[in-house]
C-alpha cells in the first residue's frame, strides 16, 4: 500500500524552507549566545556589584539565554533585576558589548530605560505582564530558572534593537570578527 502525503494549501514549500533556515539560525544564535567570553563582565559583577562568584555565574548564564530571548522574541522580553544589572555592566564595557551585539545578533541591542515615559501608551500593568510572559517564555525555552526572579527596578527598561526594524532570525548575515 501506498502512502500519499499531501501538504495542506496554507503551508508553502517556501514558508517551510524559511520556517527551517529560521530555526537553524536561532539555533546559531543561541549557541553562541552559551559560548561566547563573559568572564570580564563576571568578574566585574564580583567586584561592582559584591556578588559571590558563585551568584555572578548563575547570572552570567540567565543573562545569556535572556540575549537569545531578546533574539527570538525581540520586543515581549523584560529583564529581571540581576539579569539587568549584569546587562548593564556589559553596556559599559562598550567595545566589548558592541562587538558581542554584532557576533551574536548583526545588530546593536539597545538597552532602553524610562520605557512607561518614553511611551505613554504601554501601561505598568502591560509591562509587568510582559515580565510574566517572560517568566513563561523562559521555562518553555530552557525548562527552569526564572521561577523566584524579580522585575527589574531600572525604570522600567527594555530591549530595543537597530535598526529600527531589525531582520527576521532567518534573514540576518552575522557578521564576525568586527573590532572597532
Amino acid at each position: 500500500m501506498e502512502t500519499t502525503f499531501k501538504t495542506p494549501e496554507s503551508i508553502s514549500l517556501s514558508s517551510c524552507v524559511h520556517t527551517a533556515e529560521t530555526l537553524i539560525r536561532e539555533q546559531e544564535v543561541l549557541n553562541r549566545c552559551l559560548s561566547f567570553d563573559l568572564s570580564m563582565i563576571t568578574f566585574n559583577a564580583t567586584k561592582k556589584l559584591g556578588w559571590s562568584k558563585s551568584k555572578a555565574t548563575r547570572v552570567e548564564n540567565l543573562y545569556r539565554r535572556y540575549l537569545f530571548l531578546c533574539f527570538k522574541y525581540r520586543g515581549k522580553i523584560v529583564p529581571s533585576d540581576v539579569v539587568d544589572a549584569f546587562w548593564e555592566l556589559h553596556i559599559i564595557d562598550t567595545k566589548q558589548y558592541f562587538n558581542d551585539c554584532m557576533t551574536l545578533f548583526g545588530f546593536f541591542l539597545h538597552h532602553t530605560p524610562n520605557i512607561l515615559l518614553r511611551n505613554p501608551s504601554l501601561s505598568r500593568a502591560e509591562f509587568e505582564s510582559r515580565f510574566l510572559q517572560t517568566k513563561d517564555i523562559f521555562a518553555q525555552e530552557f525548562g527552569r530558572g526564572m521561577e523566584d526572579a524579580v522585575m527589574s527596578g531600572c525604570d522600567d527598561c527594555i530591549p530595543d534593537y537597530d535598526p529600527p526594524n531589525p531582520p527576521s532570525p532567518g534573514d540576518i548575515s552575522i557578521t564576525r570578527g568586527i573590532s572597532v
